[in-house]
C-alpha cells in the first residue's frame, strides 16, 4: 500500500517556517536616511520681458501689444537655439475716472537658451523694439538637470547602503538587505537672478556657486548576528 507523502511535506514545511520565524526573531530592523547630491554650473539663461501698451481704446492697446509680441516671435524664430514663450496676457481698465476710460494691455515674454551671448544679443534688440526687460536668471537646462537627478539618486542609494553596513559593524551585527527603500522628492535648485541691464550686449559672468540637486533615500535595513 502506497503511503501518502503529505505528513512528510507538512513536517518539512513546519521545520522551514519554524526556522524562518527563529531567524526573524533575531533580526534587527534599522531605519536610516541618506541624502545624495550632485551639482553643476548654471547652463540656461532666461530673460523675462513685458510688452505693454495703454490708451483710451482697449482694442488699440491690444493691437500694440500683439504687434510687439509678434515681432519678438519673428526675431526669435530666426535663432533655433533660443526659445521664446508668450505668457500672461492681461487687459485692464483704470476705474478711477469712469468718464475718461483708460485701458492697459500687457503680456509677459520669456526668452531662454544655453547660448547666453545669443540670448543677450536678442534681448538688446527686443528692448530697442519697445519691450521692457524685467530680469535675467541663470538656471539648469532640462538635460543637465535630469543628469544631476540621476547622479543624486545613485549617490543617495550608495550612501544609504554604506550607512547600513557601518551601523551593523558598530552594533556587532551584519547587514543582510533592505526591507524597504523609498526616495523623497528632489530639492530643486533656485534660479539665480541677475541685475537686468538695458541693451545688454555681452554675456554675464557665470556664478561660481554651482546649482545643487539633492534627493533623500530612506530605508529599513535588516541586521543579523
Amino acid at each position: 500500500m502506497k503511503r501518502s507523502s503529505l505528513p512528510v511535506l507538512l513536517a518539512t514545511l513546519s521545520l522551514f517556517w519554524g526556522g524562518a520565524r527563529a531567524a526573524e526573531e533575531t533580526d534587527t530592523l534599522l531605519h536610516l536616511n541618506a541624502t545624495g547630491r550632485a551639482s553643476a554650473a548654471p547652463s540656461l539663461l532666461t530673460a523675462t520681458f513685458s510688452a505693454e501698451a495703454s490708451g483710451a481704446d482697449a482694442a488699440a492697446a491690444q493691437a500694440r501689444v500683439n504687434a510687439l509680441t509678434q515681432q519678438a516671435e519673428k526675431r526669435a524664430a530666426q535663432i533655433p537655439s533660443l526659445k521664446l514663450l508668450a505668457q500672461d496676457y492681461n487687459v485692464v481698465q483704470d476705474g478711477t475716472k469712469p468718464a475718461k476710460p483708460h485701458w492697459t494691455a500687457s503680456q509677459t515674454l520669456s526668452l531662454s537658451g544655453t547660448d547666453s551671448v545669443a540670448v543677450l544679443k536678442l534681448a538688446g534688440t527686443m528692448q530697442a523694439d519697445g519691450l521692457l526687460l524685467n530680469d535675467l536668471r541663470w538656471s539648469l537646462d532640462p538635460q543637465t538637470r535630469d543628469a544631476l537627478l540621476r547622479q543624486a539618486r545613485e549617490d543617495a542609494l550608495r550612501r544609504l547602503q554604506a550607512d547600513a553596513a557601518d551601523a551593523a559593524h558598530t552594533l556587532g551585527l551584519h547587514f543582510k538587505k533592505f526591507r524597504t527603500v523609498s526616495l523623497v522628492a528632489p530639492t530643486e535648485p533656485r534660479p539665480m537672478m541677475m541685475m537686468a541691464r538695458m541693451a545688454a550686449v555681452s554675456a554675464p559672468q557665470r556664478s561660481e556657486e554651482p546649482q545643487d540637486v539633492s534627493i533623500m533615500a530612506t530605508g529599513e535595513a535588516i541586521l543579523q548576528p
